[in-house]
C-alpha cells in the first residue's frame, strides 16, 4: 500500500503544532512572524551511503525524513519557541532527529522531557520512541532574520 506523505490532516496538525509553539501573543501575526517550510525526503541507501530522494508517496518499510525549516521574519529575536513536528499517521518515529529533540509526545497533546519513562510491573522503564506520536525542541533563541531546522524520520507501517 502506498501511502501520501502530505495527507491533510498531517498538515493540520503540523500547521497547528507549529502556531501553537510560539510565544508570541498575536496568532494571526505568527504566521507572518515565523515561517515554515516542510519536506519530506526518503532515505536510501546508494553506493554504501546514505542519501535523501525526493518522494511523493511511499511503501511499507521506506523511511521518510520530514524536514522543518522554521525562519524568523521580523526584525527582533524569538525567544522560547516549542517547534514541534507530527509524527504521521500510519508512521512510527524511528528515533532519529536533527537536532536531538527535548521533548515528545506519545498522544500528540501532552509532551515530556526526554527519556519518556514510564512504572511497569514496578521498574522504571524508556518508554520505545517508536511510540511517539510528535517531538519537539525548544529553541531558547532565534535571531532575527534566521533560521534553523529539525527534521525526525519516519518509518511507513
Amino acid at each position: 500500500m502506498k501511502h501520501n506523505l502530505y495527507n491533510s490532516k498531517f498538515l493540520k496538525t503540523f500547521a497547528l503544532s507549529t502556531v501553537l509553539g510560539l510565544s508570541l501573543a498575536n496568532i494571526a501575526n505568527a504566521a507572518e512572524a515565523l515561517s515554515v517550510n516542510l519536506q519530506a525526503k526518503q532515505i536510501v541507501t546508494e553506493n554504501g551511503k546514505q542519501v535523501l530522494k525526493t518522494v511523493n508517496r511511499a511503501k511499507s518499510g521506506d523511511v521518510i525524513q520530514y524536514q522543518a525549516i522554521y525562519r524568523n521574519n521580523i526584525q527582533k529575536p524569538m525567544t522560547d519557541l516549542a517547534l514541534t513536528l507530527p509524527v504521521p499517521a500510519n508512521m512510527v518515529y524511528v528515533s532519529s532527529s536533527s537536532p536531538a529533540p527535548t521533548q515528545a509526545s506519545l498522544d500528540g497533546k501532552k509532551f515530556e522531557n526526554l527519556p519518556i519513562l514510564r512504572k511497569v510491573n514496578g521498574k522504571i522503564v524508556e518508554v520505545p520512541a517508536s511510540q511517539y506520536r510528535a517531538v519537539r525542541w525548544i529553541v531558547k533563541t532565534l535571531p532575527a532574520q534566521q533560521s534553523t531546522t529539525v527534521s525526525l524520520n519516519a518509518k511507513v507501517q
